[in-house]
């Protein structure tokens, strides 16, 4: 990939993240299909070309049939696909999203069911296109420093508006949560998980001395994120954050005194906030009133309001609400509820155990794991599972630890993607990832980039493959 090539990767990633935080503007959703479209059309054109393995072929180091490739450096359509096949895991998505084709063909509500199979498209784009690249590491490099710089503009952004609101209004509330992402129509609790990825991409790039501004980005993202009162993300963001230190500082640098410190800074940070931020902590109050009536009229719990056992909160919502998607996936176990009909097939559960609250909303199943089961069944849980959780972790932990053992370069390339998959796979667990147009996005882009890299070879390549392209191990 020659520089010009790898600016203009660098430039589309760029403008794809900057559409994560303007496209769900009413007046923007062209924004991200245009990104979209353009980074996976431009990653899937430099995958397959095969210039590389000509010239290796010409000099002798290639395979013999390697002559046969396309004179220059045109798109090899079988260097393409060796590289989707060498990402075995991407393909588990690509034959889940034609596992939700089928579904939505087989649908009685064929408009909805299409409506699903539009939505998931980047769950199969990106580990077609980004998740064939192999990119040097300074590329990655630069894009993850692309990416946690306009995170951080973005929230910046967001914060200036809802402070204006607030001195406006004088209500803080515009200070906190769904009201503090107005400016970019996120769900904060998809930014929340975009500004943990952005903290660890900063603490990745800081380990290779990057600049020190990213540690005043990383304070004022760590002050955000709080804002944001996302209890999960809060949660997961200082127990990662802390494990990676005890193993980094602690078991391998054998520096404790720096855990100690991080520990410490961790601490006075979480209570600064909670006294300047009073108000997060209401959220966490709700896990303290788990019990439900599905005949309850009370009032959606706020957390700009005291909370009281008998509203409805975000905690004993989703326990009333899977519970009822438990019920309805017990009776289609193996084959799931067509896509285009799971939303009716759940609401008329709530209807038959007077869950009118839920009527009203039609909630979804505020689980990305239970939706699977819904939708697909056991069998397509297994391979979400397989897909998007344990062949992630396999990789990328087989990964890390080879390279940690043979002294190569790359290991917190690794621990990082490890660190996204995990943000993921517990994220999960409280929402529907895949029911979302920026949850599909974030997923399929995220997976799709961390898995982009050379697995630890023990066979010989395909044939007419790059036996030795840039930014791979043997390069």
């Amino acid at each position: 990939m020659t520089s010009t090539q790898e600016n203009i990767l660098l430039a589309l990633c760029t403008a794809f993240f900057c559409a994560l935080f303007i496209s769900p503007m009413d007046a923007a959703p062209l924004v991200m299909d245009t990104t979209v479209a353009a980074l996976c059309l431009y990653s899937a054109w430099i995958a397959g070309r095969g210039g590389e393995a000509r010239r290796e072929a010409q000099a002798g180091r290639g395979d013999a049939a390697g002559g046969s490739l396309p004179d220059g450096a045109g798109w090899s359509t079988r260097v393409w696909a060796a590289r989707i096949w060498e990402g075995k895991i991407l393909l588990l998505w690509v034959a889940l999203f034609a596992w939700t084709v089928l579904s939505a063909a087989l649908s009685k509500n064929q408009p909805e069911g299409w409506s699903y199979v539009v939505l998931r498209l980047p769950l199969m784009a990106f580990p077609l296109s980004v998740g064939a690249l192999r990119l040097r590491e300074q590329l990655r490099d630069r894009i993850l420093l692309s990416y946690a710089l306009v995170v951080t503009a973005g929230c910046l952004a967001c914060l200036v508006y809802a402070w204006l609101q607030y001195r406006h209004t004088g209500y803080t509330a515009y200070l906190y949560d769904d009201s503090l992402t107005e400016l970019s129509s996120v769900q904060s609790v998809y930014v929340a998980l975009m500004v943990e990825i952005a903290l660890f991409a900063m603490g990745y790039l800081r380990t290779k001395k990057y600049s020190r501004w990213l540690l005043a980005c990383m304070a004022f993202l760590l002050v955000f994120q709080f804002m944001l009162a996302s209890r999960i993300g809060l949660i997961l963001l200082y127990t990662i954050a802390l494990g990676v230190a005890l193993w980094y500082y602690g078991f391998q640098k054998r520096r404790w005194g720096r855990v100690i410190a991080i520990a410490a800074c961790m601490g006075v940070i979480g209570l600064s906030c909670v006294f300047f931020f009073p108000k997060t902590i209401n959220r966490f109050h709700e896990l303290a009133y788990t019990g439900y009536q599905y005949q309850s009229n009370g009032v959606e719990s706020h957390y700009d309001m005291p909370v009281t056992a008998d509203q409805w909160n975000g905690a004993n919502i989703r326990l009333a609400v899977w519970r009822c998607t438990w019920d309805v996936c017990r009776t289609h176990l193996w084959t799931g509820v067509p896509v285009g009909d799971k939303r009716e097939a759940l609401v008329q559960r709530y209807k038959e155990v007077g869950f009118d609250f839920a009527v009203r909303s039609r909630r979804n199943t505020h689980d990305t794991y239970l939706d699977v089961l819904l939708t697909y069944g056991v069998p397509g849980l297994a391979v979400f599972l397989l897909g998007f959780v344990a062949g992630p972790l396999w990789k990328l932990g087989r990964g890390a630890a080879r390279r940690d053992k043979e002294g190569r370069d790359g290991t917190g390339r690794n621990i990082l993607g490890l660190i996204v998959v995990i943000l993921f796979t517990v994220s999960m667990i409280t929402e529907t990832y895949i029911d979302r147009s920026v949850g599909c996005v974030l997923l399929g882009f995220f997976y799709a980039f961390v898995l982009s890299d050379y697995p630890a070879y023990t066979n010989p390549r395909p044939s007419m493959y790059p036996q030795s392209t840039p930014g791979s191990r043997d390069a």
